[in-house]
């Protein structure tokens, strides 16, 4: 399976390019983009601080390893 990136920004931590991609699928959660003012936009999904942990979990039990930073 893959590897997953989370950073968290704010409130919420987000993962970006091919990770967002995938998150967006297998989380059943929308994907979004960067704004375009911050150069080209790029797949962006973002996860809630207070629900990080039960999806990270939902994750790994995909298959998937994942890393929060």
């Amino acid at each position: 399976m893959a590897h997953i990136t989370f950073t968290k920004i704010g409130d919420w931590y987000e993962s970006f390019d091919e990770d967002a991609i995938l998150v967006s699928k297998e989380l059943q959660i929308t994907l979004q983009k960067t704004p375009a003012r911050l150069g080209e936009p790029r797949p962006l999904c973002g996860v809630p601080y207070h629900a990080i942990y039960n999806r990270v979990a939902e994750l790994e039990s995909l298959g998937h390893t994942v890393t929060v930073a």
